[in-house]
C-alpha cells in the first residue's frame, strides 16, 4: 500500500498494490520498470494489467506515464494529465479520456509532432516523427508540448476529486481551494474517521464514520452515498443520514442527496431539495418545497413510467426486476438526463394523471382458479403464480414469480411482435412491447404469434402450447435439465429432422409450413406420442421459490422422505421475509430476512449458499449462524457446506468436516477442526497460484480475475483438501498434508 502526498509519485513494481493519493494537487503513477504492456481503467480505479501480470488499485490518481511498450490508459470523470513532460514514451499508446479536462503531455517541442484530428469522433493520433511512434487519443481536451499547447475540444464538465485520510480530517473548501474556486464541481471521498466536511458544488461522498457535512451554500451540492455497502436512510428535514457502515452522519443544511444503490429512503427538507437517481429499488419523498430529481437514462436502456396506487408513488422502471426501479412522491421537476443531450425537464404535474396504474396479484391468496390465465395492463405489474399457474405478459417491466413446486407459466399471446427469452439470466429480454420483465420461478413459455426465441435455464422447462397451433418460426434452447417441446397436435402434423451431431432438431407444421429450431430439448411432446432426441438430459434440477412473506417449507413434507424425488438435487429460493427452510440435497438460498436453514440429512449434502448476495457475508458455522449481505442473520441446524458470495467473505468452522465451495472475492476462510474441503475453480482466471507457509497451515490463492468485483485472492487456514475443479472431467484432489513444504 502506498500512500501519496500532492506532487508525489510512485513508480509501479511486482505484486497486486494498491496507490492512494490523499489531499489535492498531483498524485502520480509511472510504469517505467514494467517488462510488458500496461492496461489502466481508473474509471474503475483498477490497474488491469500492470506489466507484472498483476492487478493494481488505484485511489485518487490523476496522472499516468505508461511502459516502454504500448500501453492502454483511460481516465475517470476527474481532471486528468497521461504522458511525460521529460521523457520521450516508448510504444504506440492510447489515452482515452474519462470526461474530465484530460491532456497529454509530450516533452519535445510541437515541431517534433504530427497530430491529426478527427474532430467527429473525437479522435486524435499524434506521431512522434524522430521515431515514428503513433500515440492514438479518444475524449482528449488538449495537448500539451513542451513550447505550446493545442487544443482539441471544449470538455465538458471539469471534475476534480479529493480524496481524505483514514483519520478523522476537518476540511473546508474556501481553505483548501480558496473563495474564487467555491464554485468548482468537485468530488470529495471522506476517509474511514468521523470527518467533518464544510463543502459547496459537487458531491461529498462521506464514506464510514460519524461525519459532518455542511453545506456553505454556493451551487448544488450532494450527499452521496455511492460506496455504501447496504442500503442507507437520509432525511434532510432531520438532518441526518444512517449509512450502510452502521453509522450516522449529520447533515447541516444539506439539500442534495445520492442514494447508495441498494433500497434507499431518502427524504427532502421543507426547502427546495435536489436528489440524483440512485439503483436498487429506491424510494425518494421530497417533501416540501419544489424539488427536482434528475434521472440518468443513459445507462438503463429505456424506462417506463407508471403509478402505483397502494403508495401513491411514481415508479421509474427500466428492467422487471424490482432492483431495477426507483420510486418517489412530492417531487415537482423530473430532469431526464441522455447521452450527448440537453436535459429534459418535466413537469411531474403535467403527466401525473395520465400514467398507467401498476397492478400487484398474488395467485396463491387470490383463490383464483388456475384454469384462467391472469392478465395485467400497462403498469409496471408483479404477479405471484401458484402452481399450475399461467400469466398472459403484457406492456410494462414487470415481475414474475411461481411459488412453490410444480409448473408456472408464462404465454406472450398478447405481444404485437416476436419475443427474445433468456431464462438463464431470469430475463424476458424483449417481451414484444418493447420491455424487460424479471421472471423466477417460471418454467413453461409460449410465445407470441411472431418469430420468438427463447431459451432456457439448467432447471427442467416445457416450452410451447399443448394446446393451440404453433405461430411462427420459434427458436428453443434447453438449458441443461430435461427439457421438453410440446404440440398441440398428432406427430403425423409434423415433420422432424433431427441431427444427431450438433443435437438439434427443426419441427416443421405442415398446414402452414411454419418451422421451429430445437437445441438441446430432451424429447419433443405430440398429442399423440413422445419423440425422445439425443442423449441423457439429467444435469438439471427443479428451482422452488418463496414469497416475501414469512414462509416454513420442509422438504418432507414436500416430496415424503421415502420418496426418489425427496434426494433429488434441487435450488430453494427463500424470499424477503424470515424463512424457515428444512432441505437436503440441493442449494438453499436464503435472501433477505432472518432465515433458519436445516440440512435434514447430512451436513454436507446440501449448501447454504450466497452466490447472490450484495455484499461478503460472515459465517461461523461453529456456532451456527450468519450474517448475510442484506443485513440480517441467519441460523444454522446441522449446516457444514456453503458457497460464498462475490465479495470478500470470512468463514469460521466447525469441528466437523466442512465443505467450502468457490470461494472467489479476497476471502479468509479457517476451517477450524476436521477434514475440510474447499472447492477452487480457476476457469475464468489468469495466473492462479497458491503459496503456503511452512507448516502449511496458512494458504494464500492469488489470481488475475476479470472481473471488477473480485480481490482475485484468498486466505484458508487449517484446510485439509483443496478440490481444483478445473473441467467438468477432471477434478484433481490433493491432500496438502501430505505435500511437503518444499514441494
Amino acid at each position: 500500500v502506498i500512500v501519496l502526498k500532492p506532487g508525489q509519485w510512485a513508480i509501479a513494481g511486482d505484486g497486486q498494490d494498491t496507490i492512494v493519493g490523499f489531499g489535492v494537487g498531483t498524485f502520480g503513477v509511472r510504469f517505467d520498470n514494467s517488462p510488458s504492456p500496461v492496461v489502466i481503467r481508473a474509471d474503475n480505479q483498477r490497474v488491469v494489467a500492470d506489466g507484472f501480470v498483476n492487478r493494481d488499485k488505484i485511489i485518487g490518481i490523476n496522472a499516468f506515464v505508461g511502459s516502454p511498450f504500448s500501453d492502454y490508459l483511460r481516465g475517470s470523470n476527474a481532471n486528468e494529465t497521461f504522458g511525460d513532460a521529460n521523457a520521450a514514451t516508448a510504444g504506440n499508446d492510447t489515452y482515452v479520456g474519462g470526461g474530465g479536462f484530460d491532456s497529454v503531455v509530450y516533452f519535445a517541442a510541437a515541431s517534433n509532432y504530427q497530430v491529426n484530428y478527427d474532430q467527429a469522433n473525437d479522435r486524435a493520433t499524434v506521431t512522434y516523427l524522430p521515431a515514428g511512434t503513433v500515440d492514438t487519443l479518444e475524449g482528449i481536451a488538449e495537448i500539451r508540448f513542451a513550447d505550446r499547447s493545442q487544443k482539441l475540444k471544449d470538455a465538458g464538465r471539469s471534475t476534480l476529486e479529493i480524496y481524505l485520510s483514514p483519520e478523522a480530517d476537518t476540511v473546508d473548501k474556501a481553505d483548501l481551494l480558496g473563495a474564487s474556486q467555491m464554485g468548482l464541481w468537485t468530488q470529495l471521498y471522506g476517509g474511514a474517521g468521523d470527518d467533518k466536511i464544510a463543502w459547496s458544488s459537487g458531491n461529498v461522498i462521506a464514506g464510514p464514520g460519524n461525519d459532518q457535512i455542511i453545506y456553505t451554500g454556493r451551487g448544488d451540492m450532494y450527499a452521496a452515498y455511492w460506496g455504501s455497502p447496504a442500503a442507507v436512510y437520509i432525511d434532510l428535514g432531520q438532518g441526518y443520514a444512517l449509512d450502510g457502515w452502521g453509522t450516522k452522519d449529520s447533515l447541516i443544511d444539506v439539500r442534495g442527496a445520492t442514494g447508495s444503490g441498494f433500497a434507499d429512503t431518502i427524504i427532502g427538507s421543507s426547502g427546495n431539495d435536489v436528489f440524483s437517481d440512485s439503483w436498487g429499488g429506491a424510494t425518494i419523498d421530497g417533501a416540501e418545497g419544489t424539488d427536482r430529481l434528475y434521472f440518468w437514462i443513459g445507462n438503463k436502456q429505456g424506462y417506463k413510467t407508471s403509478y402505483d396506487q397502494a403508495t401513491g408513488l411514481v415508479v421509474l422502471s427500466w428492467q422487471g426486476s424490482r432492483n431495477a426501479q426507483l420510486s418517489f412522491k412530492n417531487i415537482e421537476e423530473l430532469s431526464i438526463s441522455r447521452p450527448g443531450q440537453a436535459n429534459e425537464l418535466l413537469k411531474v404535474a403535467d403527466f401525473l394523471a395520465s400514467l398507467p396504474v401498476n397492478q400487484a396479484i398474488d395467485q396463491t391468496k387470490s383463490g383464483q382458479s388456475t384454469a384462467a390465465p391472469t392478465r395485467t395492463g400497462a403498469g409496471s405489474d408483479t404477479v405471484f403464480l401458484k402452481p399450475g399457474g399461467w400469466v398472459v405478459a403484457s406492456e410494462g417491466f414487470d415481475f414474475y414469480r411461481g411459488i412453490g413446486a410444480g409448473w408456472f407459466g408464462i404465454s406472450f399471446d398478447d405481444s404485437p411482435r416476436g419475443v427474445r427469452i433468456n431464462a438463464n439470466q431470469l430475463t424476458v429480454l424483449d417481451d414484444g412491447f418493447g420491455q424487460q420483465d424479471r421472471i423466477e420461478g417460471i418454467n413453461w413459455f409460449i410465445g407470441s404469434p411472431f418469430n420468438d426465441y427463447i431459451e432456457g435455464r439448467q432447471t427442467h422447462e416445457r416450452f410451447g402450447s399443448d394446446s393451440k397451433p404453433p405461430q411462427g418460426n420459434d427458436t428453443y434452447v434447453g438449458g441443461g435439465g430435461i427439457d421438453v417441446v410440446y404440440y398441440f397436435a398428432n406427430a403425423s402434423e409434423f415433420k422432424v429432422n433431427y441431427n444427431a451431431a450438433s443435437d438439434s432438431a427443426t419441427v416443421q407444421y405442415l398446414k402452414t409450413g411454419s418451422i421451429d429450431t430445437l437445441r438441446n430439448i430432451a424429447s419433443i411432446q405430440f398429442k399423440d406420442q413422445n419423440l425422445a432426441l439425443g442423449g441423457k438430459r439429467n444435469n438439471g434440477w427443479d428451482e422452488i421459490y418463496l414469497s416475501d412473506a414469512n414462509d416454513s417449507v420442509n422438504k418432507a413434507d414436500l416430496f415424503t422422505a421415502t420418496s426418489e424425488r425427496y434426494n433429488r438435487w434441487d435450488h430453494v429460493y427463500g424470499g424477503q421475509g424470515d424463512d424457515v427452510i428444512a432441505w437436503t440435497s440441493g442449494q438453499v438460498f436464503g435472501g433477505p430476512g432472518n432465515d433458519t436453514i436445516i440440512f435434514l440429512e447430512g451436513p454436507t449434502q446440501a449448501r447454504a449458499n450466497y452466490s447472490d448476495s450484495p455484499r461478503g457475508v460472515f459465517v461461523d458455522l461453529k456456532k451456527g449462524y450468519a450474517l448475510d449481505g442484506w443485513g440480517t442473520q441467519d441460523q444454522f441446524i446441522n449446516v457444514q457446506a456453503l458457497n460464498l458470495s462475490n465479495y470478500a467473505d470470512t468463514v469460521i468452522g466447525s469441528d466437523g468436516d466442512d465443505n467450502i465451495n468457490y470461494s472467489f472475492g479476497g476471502d479468509s476462510i479457517d476451517g477450524g477442526a476436521g477434514i475440510d474441503t474447499i472447492w477452487f475453480n480457476p476457469d475464468g482466471t489468469r495466473f492462479w497460484n497458491v503459496k503456503a507457509n511452512e507448516d502449511l497451515s496458512q494458504f494464500l490463492f492469488q489470481w488475475g480475475c476479470p472481473l471488477e468485483c473480485c480481490q482475485a485472492a484468498w486466505n484458508a487456514h487449517k484446510p485439509e483438501l483443496f478440490l481444483h475443479d478445473r473441467a467438468p472431467c477432471l477434478r484433481d484432489w490433493r491432500r496438502w498434508d501430505r505435500v511437503s513444504s518444499a514441494q
